[in-house]
């Protein structure tokens, strides 16, 4: 999961979180929420801005069962409608 709220911050920074849940039974294995480095023109470019820090961790823990045998897939799951569908076309 990757979220972000923008412009939280009196200096005008985002803020944003990802969990990542392993398994059925939904084993959170990571969890980090903070500030957004990068500067946000909108609610979309935070979005995905955390969610293209998501994905090096979601990558980092699909390759790592892969090497332990164990055969898994990665679903990114994310709110904002505008995110969504702007992954589509890149």
């Amino acid at each position: 999961y990757a979220d972000a709220s923008f412009k939280l911050y009196e200096d005008g920074a985002s803020h944003g979180g990802t969990v990542v849940f392993i398994g059925g039974s939904g084993c959170c294995v990571f969890a980090q929420s903070g500030k957004i480095k990068n500067h946000c023109k909108s609610s979309t470019d935070a979005e995905l801005l955390q969610l293209r820090d998501a994905t090096y961790i979601g990558d980092y823990y699909h390759r790592v069962l892969r090497v332990l045998g164990i055969s898994t897939r990665v679903v990114y799951m994310q709110d904002n409608d505008a995110a969504i569908v702007s992954t589509y076309f890149r």
